[in-house]
């Protein structure tokens, strides 16, 4: 199914999927677990769906299923302002939402042959456990800066490409998100409804010249004729030895979601623990993690649909780092 879902990426057909725990015969609770795991983060239309006359297989069927499934679909609600940002690139562009790894890394020829990794947009690569009984599996990570998507922590390529073997238990379905990325997140609620009035977060994962860069696509999601009732935002993020900044920028303003709170801006990568950050020119508290090298702030005051300025700095090495100015 999964080179199924990705080659109807490539013939421009992006809503589809298969039936999660599949459609005939007698699934099993393992193989239901991981493959929800998989419906959660490779299938743009997910659903649960067998025949008549097989087992039930609804997930709340096994407690670790449900348990697995609740892990997943959070994750997968998590994601969906940069999936529905992907949709649309996909009905204006014709791009793809799922996309094969090799879509992103062309000359690298490993990546021609692998179906059992995909990439969720340029952004995310997702490399689940499709064998049974396993609790870890052989991952390609390609050149490029990778960090683990729910920890945090980088992964030590060096920017190389390399097979790497990641610990993943029943619960766990292996998600990395790739240097050079801004995404826009929503906390989870327990419908899209729900979701949609829960407060924004946005991610930033350094690459390795210490840049980045995102969007945003809004609008009320039911419309069919949207017209001028969108909003659209660009993000860049950059660094120069521990001084850095990070701005959106709103392209085209005409629709305003029903929460517009930021409540959290995490930047992955960055080297060590400036003195100071500030928010539209207002100095924050700063967080950062030393396992991780992830700087992070609360940023209640921030409107997702506004212009945003977020610069950080210090003393670093014993030099005296600059801020960064931005005129709007």
């Amino acid at each position: 199914s999964i080179s199924g879902v990705l080659s109807m990426q490539i013939f421009g057909i992006p809503l589809v999927g298969a039936d999660v725990c599949g459609f005939a015969d007698d699934t099993s609770e393992e193989l239901c677990g991981r493959w929800i795991q998989v419906g959660a983060l490779g299938y743009p239309f997910c659903r649960v769906h067998n025949s008549i006359g097989s087992a039930s297989q609804e997930l709340y069927v096994w407690d670790s299923v449900a348990d697995i499934s609740r892990k997943a679909l959070a994750l997968r609600y998590s994601l969906l302002p940069y999936i529905y940002t992907l949709f649309h690139h996909a009905h204006s562009e014709g791009s793809t939402v799922m996309r094969p790894v090799f879509f992103e890394f062309p000359q690298d020829t490993t990546t021609w042959k692998i179906d059992k990794q995909w990439m969720i947009g340029s952004s995310l690569l997702v490399s689940p456990v499709l064998d049974q009984g396993a609790t870890s599996v052989s991952a390609y990570f390609p050149a490029a800066r990778w960090y683990d998507f729910v920890s945090g922590k980088e992964v030590q390529t060096e920017g190389k490409q390399q097979w790497i073997t990641l610990d993943a238990p029943r619960d766990v379905i292996p998600v990395h998100i790739r240097g050079g990325s801004i995404l826009v997140l929503q906390k989870p609620g327990y419908t899209i409804t729900d979701s949609r009035k829960n407060p924004f977060s946005l991610l930033v994962a350094l690459d390795e010249q210490g840049s980045a860069v995102g969007n945003l696509y809004l609008d009320d999601g039911d419309s069919i004729n949207v017209g001028d009732k969108l909003t659209a935002i660009s993000y860049s993020a950059s660094t120069r030895g521990n001084t850095g900044k990070f701005l959106g920028a709103v392209v085209r303003k005409g629709f305003t979601p029903e929460t517009t709170v930021v409540e959290r801006i995490s930047v992955l990568g960055v080297s060590s623990k400036p003195a100071w950050m500030k928010v539209n020119g207002d100095e924050v508290t700063i967080e950062y993690d030393d396992a991780t090298h992830a700087l992070s702030c609360n940023t209640s005051s921030v409107r997702i649909d506004e212009d945003v300025t977020v610069t950080w700095g210090g003393q670093m090495d014993g030099l005296l780092c600059w801020e960064y100015t931005h005129t709007h």
